[in-house]
């Protein structure tokens, strides 16, 4: 590839200089989207356990059945094979387990 192709930086890292080909990471405490040219606070990046269509507030708690066990997530994890979790919002997993029938409703 030619020295003047530009790269997108990933969910984390930012580049704020113009012509760079390296991505800087964002400090701790702050993060950003893919192509950032700069960190915002985590106070806006949906926490674990939710997702959103950019990873940012307003989340949603993962639905029944899913998780999500990293922070700005777009979606959460199917648990598969089965598996089901006690509630909605779950971040691991270990939260997925059992089949339906070991649970109660879910109304």
């Amino acid at each position: 590839s030619s020295g003047g192709d530009c790269v997108l930086c990933g969910p984390g890292e930012y580049q704020d200089e113009q012509g760079r080909n390296t991505c800087k990471t964002c400090a701790k405490g702050t993060s950003s989207l893919v192509g950032a040219r700069n960190c915002t606070s985590m106070l806006y990046v949906c926490p674990t356990g939710k997702s959103s269509s950019n990873g940012l507030e307003p989340c949603r708690s993962c639905p029944f059945d899913t998780y999500q066990n990293k922070a700005q997530s777009t979606s959460c994890i199917p648990c598969g094979n089965g598996l089901t979790t006690l509630g909605k919002g779950m971040t691991q997993p270990s939260d997925c387990g059992g089949g339906r029938q070991f649970y109660h409703s879910r109304e």
